[in-house]
C-alpha cells in the first residue's frame, strides 16, 4: 500500500526465532518499506503478540509456542492511521479470533493486537470514499462488519452465508468449518458507498442434484441510519 509520505509498505509473514536462534513453526507479521518504488525493500516493523493480560482466553503458553499472527490486511483510515487485520491460530486452543492493530506513525511502531471477532481466516479491509471501512472475514460462514471511527470500534457481524459457530467445541468446530464455505472472500469497491464481495458455496447442487462448488458475487450498499 502507499503511504501519505509517497513509500510503500507491505505486511509479510516472517517465521518466529526463539531465545536459542531456532525458526519456530509460527508466524509473526512484519512490515517491510520501499521508498524507490518497489525495487528494494527494508525491515521496517514488526508486530508484537497480543495483550495476553487482557485476553483470558489465550493462555501465555499456547502463544508462545503454538499459535501465529497471520494473514494480513492493511489500509490506511481517512486520518492516515495505518491498521492492519489478522488471522491467528492455536493448536491447543479453540482461538481462530481476527485481530486489528493500529499506527500512528506510518508502520513504524504498532498498537498492541487487539481481538475483534472469536474467529475467522483471510480478513479483508476496504475503505470506501466515504470513510466507512468495511471488513469480511468467514469459515464457517460469510461475514460483514463496517465501522466509521477509522476501525477503533465495529458494528454487529452481519451473517451473508452459513451460520455463526458461537459456543461450539473445537472438536465441533473442526467438523463443520469447512461445512458451507472455504470462508476466503475478497472485496471491490464500485461506488462511494457501494462494494462488492465474492466468496465460495460448498452447498449449491445442480440440476442434477449433485454436490457443486459455485463462486458467489454479491453488491453491497452502505447507508447511514443517522
Amino acid at each position: 500500500i502507499t503511504a501519505p509520505d509517497g513509500s510503500l509498505l507491505a505486511m509479510s509473514e516472517n517465521m518466529r526465532i526463539n531465545q536459542k536462534n531456532r525458526a519456530l513453526s509460527k508466524y509473526h507479521i512484519v512490515c517491510l518499506r520501499s521508498t524507490d518504488r518497489g525495487h528494494t525493500w527494508k525491515y521496517w516493523s514488526m508486530f508484537s503478540l497480543p495483550d495476553l493480560d487482557s485476553d483470558k482466553n489465550t493462555p501465555i503458553e499456547s502463544w508462545e509456542l503454538n499459535s501465529s499472527l497471520y494473514e494480513p490486511r492493511s489500509l490506511f483510515t481517512k486520518t492516515d492511521n495505518l491498521i492492519c487485520v489478522t488471522r491467528s491460530s492455536s493448536t491447543r486452543t479453540l482461538d481462530h479470533s481476527i485481530y486489528i492493530v493500529r499506527s500512528k506513525d506510518m508502520g513504524k511502531t504498532w498498537s498492541r493486537p487487539k481481538k475483534i471477532t472469536n474467529y475467522g481466516v483471510f480478513p479483508q479491509l476496504l475503505r470506501l470514499k466515504d470513510g466507512v471501512i468495511v471488513l469480511s472475514y468467514g469459515r464457517p460462514g460469510i461475514y460483514l462488519r463496517f465501522s466509521i471511527d477509522d476501525g477503533k470500534a465495529w458494528g454487529p457481524p452481519i451473517t451473508l452465508h452459513g451460520v455463526e459457530p458461537e459456543g461450539l467445541t473445537l472438536s465441533e468446530y473442526r467438523k463443520i468449518r469447512y461445512r458451507d464455505t472455504c470462508g476466503y472472500t475478497g472485496l471491490l469497491a464500485i461506488g462511494s458507498d457501494k462494494f462488492l464481495i465474492v466468496y465460495s458455496d460448498t452447498t449449491y447442487h445442480d440440476k442434477q442434484g449433485k454436490l457443486r462448488k459455485r463462486i458467489i458475487i454479491k453488491e453491497v450498499a452502505v447507508k447511514s441510519l443517522k
